[in-house]
């Protein structure tokens, strides 16, 4: 097994911030893209909320955008834990800045798609600062910006996930 894997994150560890809080060697590398794939709020969450889900679309015309990690392998099982149940582990093909890689991310199993739910605002804001820091394409930013969310009724989860925005913006 490698030292050092790459991760591909599209949703709430976009943010450097956030994934370093969670994966002490995380290290940015930059933006890539993932061919035939768009970004979607459908994933059931361990809190019944959505999570984002990278959804292949089999068009050649989505170009989801993404950011680059490096981290340590033995670091891997921490973010498995964290991503929890619902998420299969795919190696997907980046590109990044013209090159072709190998990296992991986190797609949704199909039993755990359900297009009714809507995200915590705390959440979908922790997406939309990952864009906002990228500099993600604006048509990108806005659609995220349009997704609706819904308040979290757990107060504890909801000031823990405050505070760490606050970080962010």
């Amino acid at each position: 097994m490698p030292d050092h894997l790459l991760y591909y994150a599209y949703g709430s560890n976009l943010h450097p911030a956030r994934l370093a809080a969670r994966i002490p060697s995380s290290r940015f590398l930059g933006i890539a893209l993932l061919p035939s794939y768009q970004l979607v709020f459908h994933k059931r969450g361990a809190d019944g909320s959505a999570k984002c889900n990278a959804l292949f679309s089999g068009d050649t015309e989505h170009q989801l955008p993404g950011a680059l990690f490096q981290m340590l392998a033995a670091e891997k099982p921490i973010l498995d834990e964290i991503e929890g149940l619902g998420y299969r582990v795919d190696t997907l093909s980046v590109c990044l800045a013209g090159e072709m890689l190998s990296a992991f991310a986190y797609i949704a199993e199909d039993d755990y798609i359900d297009p009714q739910l809507q995200p915590y605002h705390w959440y979908k804001e922790l997406v939309y600062l990952g864009a906002l820091y990228h500099a993600f394409p604006a048509h990108l930013i806005e659609q995220i910006a349009r997704v609706e969310s819904i308040q979290d009724d757990d107060i504890e989860r909801h000031q823990r996930n405050e505070q760490l925005l606050a970080h962010m913006r």
